[in-house]
């Protein structure tokens, strides 16, 4: 399991610089790992599935430059699957760990299932304090709510003060 807390990269440019730090920093990692003591095939090879898994999950943290003004920080998490042998205890275990994890914002952690149109997706309901989280709320291009919209939305939420603008981009 994986959970992974931090700032969206928005933009080719500066995701491609994110990925190079990256794959230099596990590159350096492995030829420390082989270069030492501790460097058994086993240890090179769980180092390398974990930078793989690293590296894949990056990806969750790179948006197009569009979205920049959302300015965006991200909760990822890569929790077990229904095939994976105590599915069950590690989901629970994981709803046990995330209000540790995140004391500030995370009140509670469910595991729903939604349905979509041809499948059940997995989710996760985090009991998240939106008054202490949210700061600004930025509203797309497509969107037809009014900024006076969200603000009753926010303030049903428990939010008082967020700034709320209207995005400066399109999608064209």
């Amino acid at each position: 399991m994986m959970t992974l807390y931090r700032p969206i990269v928005y933009g080719r440019e500066r995701s491609t610089e994110c990925f190079d730090e990256l794959a230099a920093r596990m590159a350096r990692n492995v030829h420390d790992l082989r270069a030492s003591s501790a460097g058994t095939q086993d240890a090179v090879r769980a180092r390398l599935l974990d930078a793989t898994l690293e590296f894949i999950a990056a990806t969750a943290f790179c948006k197009k430059r569009f979205f920049r003004e959302e300015r965006e920080w991200r909760l990822a998490i890569w929790g077990p699957n229904a095939n994976t042998a105590g599915f069950e205890t590690l989901q629970e275990g994981l709803a046990h760990a995330l209000p540790r994890r995140f004391p500030d914002t995370v009140t509670h952690a469910r595991f729903t299932v939604l349905p979509r149109t041809d499948r059940l997706v997995p989710t996760i309901d985090l009991g998240l304090d939106l008054g202490r989280t949210l700061r600004a709320v930025m509203i797309g291009p497509r969107c037809t709510a009014s900024e006076q919209d969200i603000r009753m939305l926010l303030a049903s939420a428990g939010v008082g003060v967020a700034d709320v603008a209207h995005s400066r981009g399109t999608y064209r």
